[in-house]
C-alpha cells in the first residue's frame, strides 16, 4: 500500500516538517524543532545591537538551563542572523567568550557544547587541527553531556564522508556515539534527535540495523513524552516514511516494523480502511493472529464497501481461518467488481482446491496464468495440480520449467518438477531434483516423502511404503505485501522490547523523587501489548505481576540491558579466562594453510569423483579473521569448559545472525548415513542454543565477535575486563613480551599444563605417550607457551616452558631432551625431512626453538605412524568387556 496521502496530511499538522532538496547541515539534519515540543524560541533580528540580542540569548538559556535542546535552537538561530566573522575578534562575541573567557551564565557542561557547536557549523573558522583534536580528545576521555557527545560525533561523522578511511576518527566516532547514547541531559528531544541521526545518516545497507536504532530512540523519546501528540505524529510519519521507501525499492522489512507502521497509523486515523486492511494482510501472510487478521478485515470492508482489493483481503483472511465456503464467496464478489484482479482467481483457485473442486481450481487457475502469464507462484500451483490428478502432464511441464525459469532455486517449484517427472515415470531424473531440494530445504517433509516414492520404483523390493503428503498451494506471499521470514519478526520483537525496556530504567533511574506507578504505567502497557501480540504469554504475565508489585518508594534498582552500541572492550584476549587449562590463537593465514593441508590429505584419501574445488575457495573466504579456543574449569565441581571466539567482519556477522534466526524453533535435520537433527533456540537477542548429538552448544554473538561454548556461564557477562580476563595473567603477557620479534601466526598456552592430562581421554594419551616416551614431563611444567609459523613447507615453533620450582629445571630440560631424541628417533626414518632443536635456560625459563624442513613429509611421517600404532594403542586402552553390561 502507498502511504503517501497520509504522509502529506501528517506533513500539514506538523508545518515545519518538510522536504527540503537543498543541502543541509549535520545540525539542521537533526530537526531540533520547537514547536514538536510547544517550546516558545528567542526571535532575533539584524536590527537590535549584538550585545541586546547575546543578552536575549542568555535570558532565555538562564530561565531553563535543563532543557539543552532548546538552546541549541536558540544558539542557531543566533549564529544565523549575525555573522560570526564580523565578531570573532571582539571579546564582547560569544564565540570569543566560550573559547577563551565563559559567560558566567553557562555552566561547564554548556560551555563544551557550545563550542562543539561552533566546531560542527563554523568548521572554516578553526584552521588548527589540533584545536579540534584537543577537544575531540577531551569529549571521549571525560565526563560530559548527551548533546555534546552527539555534536561531536556529527563532526566526527563528517571527517569521515569527506576521507575515504580514517580508521581513528571512526573509533572516536564510534565511541563518542556510545558516550551519546548513555550521556547525562538526555531527554525526550535528545533521543527524538538522536532517532533522526540514524534515520538521515544511516545508509540502507542493512535495514534491520537501521530500524532498530531508529525504533529504539524514536521510542525512548515517546516514552520520556508520552502525551505529547506533536511528537506522536511526527514520529508517525517518519516510520511511514520510511515504510514507503523500502516499499517502492522492493526492501523486506521486519514483521514488527510493519504491524508498528499499520497500528500508529490507526491510532491516528481510526477511519483508515487501508492501514486495516493492510494489517489484516500482514497478518495473514505471516499465518498469525489469524482471528485478529479477520476482524480487522471486517473493519476494513466495512469503512470501504465494494473495494475489490480490501474484498480480496477478507476473502484470504477467511480462507486462512479455514471458512473455504464463505471466502468463495467474497472472491467472487471481488473478480465481479474488478474482472481484471488476478491475484483474487488465484485465491479463488486455492480455495476450491481445498474444497476438492479440482475442476474449478483449474478454470481459475488458468483465468489467474490468462491476467498474468508470468506469476511464477500460479504457473508453479497449477503444474503441481495437473501432477497430482496425474493429467496434462506435458502441459504442467512447460508451466514447471516457466516458474523455475523465475525462480530457479525456489524448492517448492523444483518438487514440483520432481514430481512432474515422478509421474511420467523419469525416476532417475526426479530423485536427482529432489536430492538437490533436500539440500535446500532439509526439513521438507513432503519433498521427502516425494523421495521416498521416487526410490521405492528405483528400488521394488524396499519394503518402505511412502506417504505422499498434498502440496501446499499457499507458498507465496499475498502479493499486496511482500512475504517476510517469521524469523524477523521474532528479532525485531526482541528490538521493541529492547528499547521500551531502556526507556522504562533509564526514566525510573533519572526520576526516582516523586516516582508513582501512573508514571511508569505507559511502559508497562505497551510491554504486555507487545508480549500479547507476539503470543508470549509467560512475559505478559511476568510484566502484569512486575507492575502489580512495583514498589517505587524504595530505592529502585535498574536493570542494565543492551544499549543501541555495544561496549567497547581492549583486546580479544578479554573473551577468554585469566588461567585456561590450554588456550590456542590462530590468525587467519594459519587457519588458511592448516585447511588446505587437511582438504589435500583428505582429498588423496577420499573415494569422491567430483571436484570441490569451488567449496574450498568458498570455505577459505569465509574463514574468520582470528580464532582463539580456550579450555578451562573455573574450579573443581564443574565440568571442563570449551570456549571459542573468531574475530569476523560485520557483515559476517550479521549472516550468521540472520541464519540462526530462521532456523531457530524450527527442527532441522540433515540427511546421511544417519539423520542428524538438530535444534536450535534463542534464549535472548544475542545468546542461541544448539542442541545435536545428545548435547547443547551456545552461540553468543558480540560486537564483531562469534562466541561458541559448551556452558551457558562462559558466555555470560563478555567481554571480561582486565583484572579477570587472559589481560592480566602474568606469564602469558610476560611471554608475549619475550617473543615479540618472533613472527608467529598461532600460539598455545596453558597456565596449569601439569592438569592438561584431566581433559584428555586414554587413546590421546596413550598417542602423546608412544610419541613422546616420557609423559611424566608434563607433571613438572607450571606454565607453557608455543608460538608456531608455517613458511615455505617450513615449521619453526619457539616454545617457553616455567617449570614448577627452581630445582625441576634441570631434570625438566633432562626429560625434554630424552622425549626430543625419542621424536626424532621415532620420525626421521629418511632424509626426506629434518628436525633441528636448541635448549637454552634464562632465569630458571627454558626456551626451545625449533625447525622442520620439509613439512609436508613430516606430516605423512606422523599420519603413516599413527597408522601403523592405532592398533597397538587401541590395545593398550580398550577396556574389558564388562558382561553385565555390554554396549
Amino acid at each position: 500500500m502507498n502511504f503517501r496521502l497520509i504522509i502529506i496530511l501528517l506533513m500539514t499538522t506538523l508545518c515545519t516538517y518538510q522536504i527540503d532538496a537543498r543541502d543541509k547541515t549535520s545540525l539542521e539534519m537533526l530537526n531540533l524543532d520547537p514547536s514538536i515540543f510547544n517550546l516558545q524560541t528567542v526571535k532575533f533580528d539584524k536590527v537590535s545591537p549584538y550585545p541586546i540580542q547575546q543578552e536575549y540569548l542568555f535570558k532565555d538559556y538562564s530561565s531553563n538551563p535543563n532543557n539543552l535542546g532548546s538552546y541549541l535552537i536558540n544558539l542557531n538561530s543566533f549564529v544565523n542572523t549575525f555573522s560570526e566573522k564580523e565578531t570573532l575578534d571582539n571579546t564582547s562575541s560569544l564565540i570569543y567568550q566560550i573559547f577563551n573567557n565563559p559567560p558566567k551564565q553557562f555552566n561547564k557542561s554548556t560551555v563544551e557544547l557550545t563550542k562543539a557547536f561552533y566546531f560542527l557549523v563554523l568548521p572554516e573558522q578553526f584552521k588548527d587541527a589540533k584545536l579540534l583534536e584537543a577537544f575531540v580528545k577531551k569529549v571521549k576521555t571525560t565526563k560530559t553531556g548527551a548533546y555534546n557527545c552527539l555534536l561531536t560525533a556529527l563532526i566526527l561523522k563528517k571527517k569521515l564522508n569527506s576521507k575515504k578511511l580514517d580508521l581513528k576518527v571512526k573509533r572516536d566516532f564510534e565511541a563518542i556515539l556510545l558516550k551519546a547514547v548513555h550521556g547525562t541531559n538526555a531527554d525526550a528531544m535528545f533521543f527524538y534527535a538522536l532517532g533522526n541521526f540514524y534515520f538521515n545518516f544511516f545508509k540502507d545497507q542493512n535495514t534491520l540495523t537501521k530500524l532498530r536504532l531508529i525504533t529504539l530512540n524514536y521510542e525512548k523519546s515517546r516514552a520520556r513524552d508520552h502525551r505529547n501528540r506533536n511528537l506522536f505524529v511526527y514520529i508517525t510519519s517518519k516510520y511511514i516514511e520510511l515504510h514507503t521507501h523500502y516499499q517502492e525499492h522492493n526492501i523486506n522489512m521486519p514483521f514488527a516494523f510493519e504491524e508498528l507502521v499499520y497500528k500508529r497509523v490507526i491510532l491516528l486515523d481510526p477511519k483508515n480502511p487501508m492501514a486495516h486492511n493492510n494489517l489484516a494482510d500482514l497478518y495473514s501472510n505471516q499465518n498469525v493472529q489469524l482471528k485478529e487478521a479477520l476482524k480487522e478485515a471486517e473493519i476494513a470492508n466495512k469503512l470501504e464497501e465494494n473495494n475489490p482489493s480490501i474484498l480480496d483481503t477478507l476473502g484470504y483472511c477467511l480462507y486462512k481461518n479455514k471458512k473455504f465456503k464463505k471466502s468463495v464467496e467474497v472472491f467472487k464478489k471481488a473478480i465481479q467488481l474488478d474482472p481484471s484482479q488476478a491475484i483474487s482467481y488465484f485465491h479463488l483457485a486455492s480455495a476450491y482446491y481445498d474444497l476438492k473442486k479440482f475442476p474449478l481450481a483449474i478454470v481459475n487457475f488458468k483465468k489467474a496464468i490468462e491476467l498474468e502469464p508470468n506469476n511464477s507462484l500460479t504457473l508453479n500451483n497449477l503444474a503441481y495440480l495437473y501432477s497430482e490428478l496425474n493429467q496434462n502432464l506435458d502441459e504442467a511441464l512447460i508451466m514447471s520449467q516457466r516458474a523455475l525459469k523465475r525462480a530457479p532455486k525456489n524448492p517448492a517449484y523444483l518438487d514440483t518438477l520432481a514430481w512432474i517427472y515422478y509421474q511420467q515415470g523419469r525416476y532417475k531424473e526426479a530423485k536427482t531434483i529432489l536430492d538437490k531440494v533436500l539440500v535446500i530445504d532439509p526439513e521438507s517433509v513432503e519433498s521427502r516423502a516425494h523421495l521416498d516414492a521416487v526410490e521405492a520404483k528405483l528400488n521394488p523390493n524396499a519394503t518402505k511404503t511412502p506417504k505422499v503428503e498434498h502440496h501446499d498451494h499457499d507458498q507465496g506471499s499475498h502479493p499486496q505485501e511482500k512475504q517476510i521470514f517469521k524469523s524477523s519478526s521474532k528479532n525485531a520483537y526482541d528490538l521493541l522490547y529492547q528499547s521500551i525496556l531502556n526507556a522504562k530504567d533509564s526514566y525510573i533511574a533519572n526520576n526516582q523523587n516523586n516516582l508513582k506507578k501512573a508514571d511508569v504505567k505507559v511502559f508497562y502497557d505497551q510491554l504486555i501489548s507487545i508480549s500479547s501480540n507476539q503470543g508470549d504469554y509467560i512475559k505478559l504475565y511476568q510484566f502484569m505481576k512486575e507492575f502489580e508489585t512495583l514498589d517505587l518508594s524504595k530505592n529502585t534498582e535498574v536493570k542494565t540491558t543492551e544499549s543501541a552500541l555495544s561496549p567497547q572492550f581492549n583486546s580479544f584476549y578479554n573473551f577468554f579466562p585469566e588461567k585456561p587449562q590450554l588456550f590456542v590463537h590462530a590468525k587467519k593465514s594459519a587457519l588458511t594453510k592448516m585447511y588446505n593441508k587437511a582438504f589435500e590429505i583428505w582429498s588423496k584419501n577420499s573415494k569422491l569423483e567430483i571436484d570441490l574445488t569451488s567449496i574450498q575457495q568458498r570455505i577459505i573466504q569465509e574463514l574468520p579473521n582470528q580464532l582463539a579456543i580456550s579450555l578451562y574449569k573455573p574450579n573443581a565441581d564443574t565440568k571442563l569448559q570449551i570456549l571459542a571466539c573468531s574475530k569476523l567482519t560485520e557483515q559476517k556477522l550479521q549472516t550468521i545472525h540472520k541464519n540462526l534466526e530462521i532456523f531457530a524453533g524450527r527442527p532441522i535435520t540433515i540427511p546421511g548415513n544417519q539423520d542428524i537433527h538438530i535444534e536450535i533456540q534463542s534464549l535472548n537477542l544475542h545468546t542461541y542454543q544448539v542442541k545435536a548429538f545428545g548435547t547443547s552448544i551456545f552461540i553468543h554473538l558480540k560486537d564483531q565477535h562469534l562466541i561458541v561454548s559448551n556452558s551457558i556461564v562462559a558466555t555470560n557477562n563478555l567481554p571480561h575486563d582486565d583484572k579477570v580476563s587472559l589481560n592480566s595473567n602474568v606469564s602469558f603477557i610476560n611471554f608475549l613480551k619475550s617473543a615479540k620479534d618472533f613472527k608467529h601466526e598461532i600460539k598455545l598456552f596453558s597456565d596449569d599444563f601439569s592438569s592438561f592430562n584431566q581433559g584428555l581421554d586414554k587413546q590421546t594419551l596413550a598417542i602423546i605417550k608412544e610419541v613422546t616416551n616420557d609423559f611424566n614431563l608434563l607433571e613438572n611444567i607450571a606454565s607453557y607457551i608455543a608460538f608456531l609459523n608455517f613458511d615455505n613447507n617450513t615449521f619453526k615453533e619457539l616454545e617457553y616452558i616455567g617449570a614448577k620450582s627452581s630445582d625441576q629445571v634441570k631434570s625438566l630440560v633432562q626429560s625434554i631432551e630424552s622425549a626430543s631424541k625419542h621424536i626424532e628417533d621415532t620420525l626421521l626414518k629418511n632424509n626426506s625431512h629434518k628436525i633441528t632443536s636448541e635448549i637454552v635456560v634464562k632465569d630458571s625459563i627454558i626456551e626451545i626453538s625449533t625447525e622442520i624442513s620439509n613439512l609436508d613429509q613430516f606430516i605423512q611421517t606422523i599420519i603413516d605412524k599413527v597408522k601403523l600404532n592405532y592398533k597397538h594403542i587401541e590395545k593398550l586402552v580398550k577396556p574389558k568387556k564388562d558382561n553385565n553390561n555390554d554396549k
